[in-house]
Parts: structure tokens; C-alpha cells; sequence
């Protein structure tokens, strides 16, 4: 069975930045005020997705089931 791949895009506020944690790696993404972030993955094909966004006062974590998880920034793929 093929999967298709899913995409989240996250959109900081104009007049501040926020934080992205994408776990379960524990990677942290900066997104200055205004930018673009998008996180793409291939969810698990044997069981169902469970990811998830929760938001917090200092930012937004994003607990990805997706084995195959990419990160965008303005258009550029990133990776720490």
C-alpha cells in the first residue's frame, strides 16, 4: 500500500516570531515574524496517523508519526 505524503503549513504571527518543535526528535525550527513553515511526512502504513499539533505560549509542537519527515522554511528544506 502506498501512502501519500501530508504537508502542515505554519504561518508565524506578523509582529513576532514563534518556535516549532518537532518531535518525537526534539528538533527545534525558529520561524522569525510573518514566515512560512511547512513539515511534510509520509504517515505510518500500518497503523493509524496520530500526529498532532498542540500550541503553547512560546511556540507550536508538532509530534510527527510520519517516518519520513522533511522540513521547509520559506521554500528552502532545512535540517539541524
Amino acid at each position: 500500500m502506498t501512502n501519500t505524503v501530508k504537508k502542515m503549513r505554519f504561518i508565524a504571527p506578523s509582529d513576532a516570531g514563534t518556535n516549532i518543535w518537532l518531535e518525537p526528535w526534539c528538533w527545534e525550527y525558529e520561524m522569525p515574524a510573518g514566515r512560512e513553515l511547512v513539515v511534510t511526512y509520509e504517515p505510518p502504513p500500518d497503523r493509524e496517523d496520530c500526529t498532532s499539533v498542540s500550541t503553547y505560549s512560546d511556540g507550536i509542537v508538532l509530534w510527527c508519526e510520519g517516518d519520513n519527515c522533511k522540513v521547509w522554511r520559506e521554500g528552502t528544506e532545512i535540517t539541524l
